[in-house]
């Protein structure tokens, strides 16, 4: 049986935190999403207490809190020139934001359940979002009107987005544990990557072209050939033991967040467990670990020189660390930011 990680959550959330917002301090509630920005100079972050905030990386301090979303926002991702960013939020809407005033330009609305994924286009032009209701949507930025929809049957969720580079192809995890590969501009699916037993929560496609990487509920991340279809490798092996929980090398929780360094050579992952992993991606070997964080670690981010890791939890904290040395650099959102070191930059 696929997960209902959805329905689950919504069950453990406390109703008074989630009507709490600060729009001057760190998040209320737990974080959902994290982005480093494209010029490594700020840290966005999406949270149950339906807001976005973006933080400076140096300093570790507020810079703007974007309100607008009328539900927790699950997904943020910031545009190549770091001039815009985009969210999807469980009121069923993505928005479209200037980062530098902070104004809303667009909203999005069309999905029938929660936007779960949202991505953008490297062109700027398009937005792509993935939703609870089973459906991606294509949206022109230009206009703020829909493009296209694409539909697939009993496939349930549509948990993660991505675009290829150029844009002309995006891969999506789906909630019954395959991933597959679209044509934007035809709606054809192109390939369909099978071998998971749950759930995808996060998928990544390589600058590249060549891979595809996926993070699911059932412990493991999972690199696939784009041209063949075929799995690559796979992060985290199944032990026998109780509960099937453990994994040699491998998370000890269900995988929440995948992403690729620019050079293809490294993985990241966060998860259920508390903790995110460095991987080689060439040999499948986990390189480090990530601890710290007293909740789910529930997305990651790396930064475009591939020399810092970001992490966001359900502690309602991010951390920034070394990906070479694995140290602590700087804990951000808490009610007073730490810095474990001070020379970040």
């Amino acid at each position: 049986m696929m997960a209902t990680a959805t329905s689950t959550v919504l069950e453990e959330v406390h109703s008074s935190l989630m009507n709490k917002t600060d729009v001057y301090g760190g998040h209320t509630n737990w974080i959902q999403s994290i982005v480093l920005t494209p010029d490594n100079n700020y840290l966005v972050s999406g949270s149950w207490d339906k807001t976005v905030k973006m933080w400076n990386v140096k300093t570790g301090k507020l810079v703007r809190t974007f309100v607008g979303h009328d539900g927790p926002v699950f997904s943020v991702k910031v545009c190549p020139d770091t001039k815009y960013l985009a969210t999807g939020s469980a009121d069923e809407t993505a928005k479209y934001w200037n980062i530098e005033t902070g104004e809303l330009l667009y909203t999005f609305s069309g999905h029938t359940n929660c936007v779960q994924s949202v991505d953008l286009s490297n062109d700027g032009r398009h937005l792509l979002t993935g939703s609870d209701d089973g459906t991606c949507k294509l949206w022109n930025l230009e206009t703020g009107n829909l493009i296209r929809t694409y539909i697939t049957k009993r496939h349930g969720t549509a948990w993660s987005v991505d675009f290829s580079l150029n844009g002309k192809y995006f891969a999506v995890g789906y909630n019954d544990g395959t991933a597959k590969l679209w044509e934007t501009k035809t709606a054809k699916v192109v390939r369909i990557f099978v071998g998971h037993t749950d759930s995808i929560y996060s998928v990544a496609l390589s600058l590249n072209g060549l891979y595809l990487v996926t993070g699911s509920h059932d412990l493991t991340a999972r690199l696939w050939g784009i041209q063949s279809g075929k799995q690559v490798r796979t992060f985290g092996s199944k032990l026998s033991g109780k509960g099937g929980r453990g994994l040699r090398g491998g998370h000890k929780a269900e995988i929440y967040s995948v992403i690729l360094s620019s050079d293809s050579r490294c993985l990241v992952t966060s998860s259920w467990d508390k903790t995110a992993k460095l991987w080689d991606v060439n040999t499948g070997k986990e390189i480090r670990s990530f601890a710290g964080h007293g909740r789910h670690v529930s997305s990651v981010s790396i930064s475009s020189d591939n020399r810092r890791i970001a992490t966001g939890s359900w502690d309602t904290t991010m951390k920034i660390w070394d990906a070479k040395t694995g140290k602590l650099m700087m804990t951000v959102g808490s009610s007073n930011t730490t810095s474990g070191s001070n020379d970040y930059m």
